[in-house]
């Protein structure tokens, strides 16, 4: 692992962009064996309330009353509890040393966590009565007879490969809308349609993974019962319980260290801190204080009008200057000392690094005399918060280069596709249609012009409900690439 560095970004983050979920399984196993003291107990714990449950509840075998709801309720809130427990342990300590550990106060993750296990479960209610309806039709029912007649058992494993994609991506939305609930301030209703959208929105990275994954546990668990053979049912009634005891461990032990790499993969910018910490650099700290107006002018009010009274300056220190006034004096001086490449690099520097916020920011660039050493660097931070899936503050950044240059990033095409799409998927629509029309106007040589064409289209259509301005932009397209056929059913589904 890298230093640290708590610049609101973790290592895995650009390891796992865009990656499909197969490729998050090293990365987990790793986290594991490097928080293993911290994940274990956790795991432990739920081992232990699973093997109490039977000793505890109210309900007998049979009961389906209001007895055996309060048992299901409280056994689901006590893993949920525990699983969340261990999640905010390994999230906090994994995460803190680069900025990433941000969490709720315990009263209002309590809350908010409780609110989402509680609305998660009439989701899933809902989804379960309508897929057995679903299941439950004559076409899927001989479906599944026919499948069992020609392939045995392997008819079982055939359907239960077909559903194991949906089976995984709701799993997935429930664990983000929960880590969420833990990490962020977002609505409610808004945290499960992001959940739901960075999830089905992005099936690509599930699908083929789900079903690799599925295959290979069935043929483990085939190869198992092939080797235990007519002994399954003796050994079942035998060792069941053990059984499910060690299953529950381990899959408690892989899903915690699971959950912070999916939640790196998908939501990267859940758990960013707000206090973090700027680059040590002293020497440099030193030159600015001696340069900064503001802690000139703070020095000069501390002495005392009377040489002999000491008291005012005992009683009102000087303040010290804000990192603001700070980062504005010393791109000041090096503007000053006709560095102005540098000038820029330690504006950008303390942005990303938040020394600066967004105010201070847009005041310190005025400092310099031109954009053209500014926006360089910008486009590097743009393609590092990309990477980094920092959705909103990538929307502003790209909105104040396109203000300062129509053609910010337009030097990097690929950059700026890449920009456009984190922008689309984040609900940017916005500042990603003007960044795609900049690039459909600058670059109809590069290979992917009519992509970037019709999703400019289709943004323009049916997410900025501006068909007056995509019908032309179409009709454009049309005379460059004449026999293409996505371009005329797009046309179609102009209203």
């Amino acid at each position: 692992m890298d230093t640290p560095e708590r610049v609101g970004t973790h290592p895995l983050d650009l390891e796992l962009d865009e990656t499909p979920m197969l490729q998050w399984l090293a990365p987990t196993f790793q986290l594991l064996g490097r928080r293993f003291r911290q994940i274990a107990p956790f795991a432990a714990a739920v081992v232990l309330l699973t093997w109490l449950t039977p000793h505890i509840r109210l309900a007998g075998p049979f009961d389906d009353g209001w007895r055996s709801v309060f048992d299901d309720i409280l056994q689901h809130a006590l893993l949920t509890g525990v699983m969340m427990t261990g999640f905010a342990v390994l999230a906090r300590s994994e995460g803190r040393p680069w900025g990433v550990g941000a969490l709720l106060p315990p009263q209002a993750a309590l809350v908010r966590v409780a609110i989402v296990t509680a609305a998660w479960a009439a989701i899933t209610w809902v989804i379960g009565l309508l897929l057995r309806e679903i299941l439950s039709t004559p076409f899927i029912a001989q479906l599944f007879i026919r499948l069992l007649f020609r392939f045995d058992v392997y008819g079982v494993y055939l359907f239960t490969l077909i559903f194991s994609p949906l089976i995984f991506m709701l799993s997935a939305t429930g664990v983000m809308a929960h880590i969420a609930a833990l990490r962020g301030k977002e609505p409610i209703a808004d945290l499960f349609v992001q959940s739901f959208r960075v999830v089905f929105g992005q099936a690509g990275r599930f699908v083929k993974s789900s079903l690799a994954i599925t295959s290979s546990l069935l043929v483990v668990i085939h190869a198992i019962i092939k080797m235990v053979g007519g002994n399954l049912i003796m050994l079942a009634a035998r060792d069941a319980a053990s059984v499910v005891l060690i299953v529950v461990g381990i899959l408690s032990l892989i899903s915690l260290p699971w959950w912070f790499v999916m939640e790196r993969a998908l939501r990267p910018q859940l758990g960013v801190e707000d206090d973090l910490d700027p680059v040590d650099d002293v020497e440099a700290a030193g030159v600015v204080v001696a340069s900064a107006p503001a802690a000139m002018a703070a020095m000069s009010a501390a002495v005392p009008a009377n040489e002999g009274d000491v008291t005012a300056a005992v009683a009102a220190p000087p303040a010290a200057p804000s990192a603001a006034e700070l980062a504005r004096a010393r791109a000041g001086a090096l503007v000053d000392a006709g560095d102005v490449d540098a000038a820029a690099r330690e504006l950008v520097a303390a942005l990303r690094e938040r020394r600066l916020g967004r105010p201070d920011f847009l005041s310190a660039v005025e400092v310099l005399p031109a954009d053209a050493a500014l926006l360089p660097e910008l486009a590097d931070l743009a393609s590092q918060w990309q990477a980094a899936g920092r959705a909103d503050d990538l929307a502003w950044l790209v909105r104040f280069g396109l203000k300062r240059d129509k053609g910010f990033l337009m030097d990097r095409p690929d950059a700026a596709l890449a920009v456009a799409r984190q922008l689309v998927a984040a609900e940017q629509p916005q500042p990603a249609s003007h960044l795609l029309l900049a690039f459909v106007n600058r670059h109809r040589a590069h290979a992917a012009h009519r992509d970037a064409g019709l999703r400019l289209a289709r943004l323009l259509a049916f997410r900025l409900d501006n068909v007056a301005a995509a019908r032309p932009l179409i009709d454009k397209l049309a005379q460059l690439y004449p026999d293409d056929v996505d371009l005329a059913k797009l046309r179609a589904q102009l209203p």
